[in-house]
């Protein structure tokens, strides 16, 4: 299962809105992208009851994230698994240009810094709880 995360923000604030769930992708995740989002096989079973109806599922990411700009840590992966998810149930893409990728930002403003998401939030004084990381929904707080 891929997870899904995102979070509202509205003039730089959180506003306590998030969306958070899990479902079958369509193209297989390799061993390191489940080890980085600390994903196992036990949990991974502990989560099949969770994927009743990736449609509809879809649809409410679609209804949360509505004509808003998403931001994403390496964003050229998160849309193009959202997008595979979004076509696969026959709904509408997002297009590129409505994503802005951290990793892009942080690289343009500190260009010899690592990028990895817990090396900019330290680069920017964001306190990280590590057993959270690379959690869709932490991660998206961490972006906003």
């Amino acid at each position: 299962p891929i997870e899904i995360g995102a979070v509202e923000v509205i003039n730089g604030k959180l506003t306590g809105k998030h969306i958070n769930f899990f479902i079958l992708p369509r193209v297989e995740i390799n061993y390191m992208a489940l080890k980085v989002h600390n994903l196992s096989k036990q949990k991974l079973l502990s989560l099949t009851d969770m994927f009743s109806d990736q449609l509809t599922l879809m649809k409410n990411f679609i209804s949360f994230v509505g004509q808003s700009l998403l931001v994403a840590h390496n964003a050229a992966f998160d849309s193009r698994m959202i997008n595979i998810e979004l076509e696969a149930n026959n709904l509408k893409i997002i297009p590129l240009e409505k994503w802005l990728c951290t990793i892009k930002l942080f690289k343009m403003v500190y260009p010899n810094l690592p990028c990895k998401l817990s090396k900019c939030c330290e680069s920017l004084k964001i306190p990280v709880q590590e057993g959270l990381l690379h959690g869709a929904l932490y991660d998206a707080i961490l972006c906003a």
